[in-house]
Order: structure tokens, then C-alpha cells, then sequence
């Protein structure tokens, strides 16, 4: 309803919000018309809310570790040597492909394992190389800004978020239950509190019965005395 009108929802696409995945926004609108339902509570608010904030923010995070990882890789890689001892600037990864759904090996060692700059030559000829690039690459991940610093970061960002979100859901289930006993209390009925109203009309209607019984009694012999000292 809206207002004092009957009108349908309907679920509306917008433009994309994570191209890579293709992920569009979505809203909930009236119909006809197309206005903006504005729903802000609810189930219904919380699939909106993942699919127009929390998946578009983190795929883009996601696109940063991927960033990250290609640059401070290629820096590196880019100082050693292949395994013939004689080629060096070569990249690891493409660095034109820097998004997590994009990111790929380079071209310079994309099926030639032997392109892997993975050392400096030793100085005890060709082919002979020290593998210090490999141990370079290897130590990136305790680098303060690098893919796994950031990756960390990320994860780190969205198990909090989680568990707000479960503590909310967790003070609502809370406040649902409290609300329905409330309801229950107002509008419901008690056995044990009927029962005992039906004990109690018992007890009164079988006290009632034995002072009309004394009555009678007291009547019966009151007439009947009377009668006698008329006589």
C-alpha cells in the first residue's frame, strides 16, 4: 500500500557498480511510475544495501591487493635477471592488468618459465644465478604497504562489519521477542490465570449457595415456631 492506493513493487536496475563482475545497482520502485520505494528497514533493505554498497566497495579493495601486488612484484622482478643471465627489466605480471578479475601474468614470462628473473647473476658465468630477486619477492609480504598489508586491511575491515551487522541482528531478534511477549501479555490468554478465575467463581458461587442454605434454614424455622405459639 501507499497511501490509501494499492500499488506494486518492482525491482529496477540501475548502472553497474562492479563492471568487472557484472554487477548492477538495484533499487525497488512503485508501480506504475518508477518512484524510489525508499525502503530503508528490513530484509529487503539489507540485499540493497550488498549489492548497491558493501560487494561494490570491496571488489574495488579487492582491486587495490591486486594493484599492490602487481606493482611491488614488477618492481622487483624488474632488477633481476632470466635464467640465461641475459635479460633483466622484465615484469612478472601485466601492467596494464592491475584489477583482481584482470590480473595475469606478463608477456614477458607468460609460458617461459625460463623468463623468471628470480636472481642476479652470481659472477661465475652464465646461468648461475643467486636467487636474491626470488627472496626479494618472497619478503614483500611483510612490506608495511604491500598486497598483503593491504589484503589484511581488507579482511580485517569487513570482519567488522560482520559482526556489527550479526550484534544488530542479534539486539533485534532481542527486541522482537521482548515485543511479543508484551503482545502476548496484552492480548493473550493465561490457562494458569483462567483457571485460577474459574477456582475462585467456584469457591464464591459454593459460599453463596451455603449462606442461601442457612437462610432457608433459619426461614423454615422461624415460620415454623411462629406457627406453633399461634395455635
Amino acid at each position: 500500500m501507499r497511501g490509501d492506493t494499492a500499488q506494486q513493487l518492482a525491482v529496477q536496475s540501475g548502472g553497474p557498480t562492479t563492471p568487472d563482475v557484472g554487477l548492477a545497482s538495484m533499487s525497488v520502485v512503485w508501480q506504475p511510475g518508477g518512484t524510489d520505494a525508499a525502503i530503508s528497514s528490513g530484509e529487503v533493505a539489507g540485499v540493497l544495501k550488498g549489492v548497491n554498497d558493501i560487494i561494490p566497495r570491496y571488489v574495488s579493495r579487492l582491486d587495490d591487493v591486486a594493484a599492490a601486488l602487481v606493482s611491488t612484484v614488477n618492481a622487483v622482478h624488474s632488477t633481476g635477471y632470466n635464467l640465461a643471465g641475459t635479460e633483466t627489466g622484465l615484469d612478472f605480471f601485466d601492467p596494464g592488468a592491475v584489477r583482481a578479475s584482470t590480473i595475469r601474468l606478463s608477456a614477458d614470462v607468460a609460458g617461459q618459465p625460463e623468463q623468471v628473473a628470480a636472481g642476479m647473476p652470481s659472477g661465475t658465468g652464465t646461468g648461475t644465478l643467486d636467487g636474491s630477486v626470488a627472496q626479494a619477492i618472497a619478503k614483500l609480504s611483510e612490506a608495511p604497504a604491500g598486497a598483503d598489508a593491504t589484503y589484511r586491511a581488507m579482511i580485517g575491515s569487513l570482519g567488522v562489519e560482520a559482526q556489527s551487522a550479526n550484534r544488530r541482528l542479534d539486539m533485534q531478534e532481542v527486541v522482537t521477542t521482548q515485543v511479543g511477549a508484551e503482545r502476548l501479555a496484552v492480548s493473550g490468554v493465561s490457562i494458569d490465570e483462567e483457571l485460577a478465575g474459574m477456582v475462585s467463581a467456584q469457591h464464591a458461587y459454593a459460599a453463596s449457595a451455603r449462606v442461601l442454605t442457612a437462610v432457608d434454614e433459619m426461614m423454615d424455622i422461624l415460620l415454623s415456631r411462629t406457627g406453633m405459639v399461634g395455635r
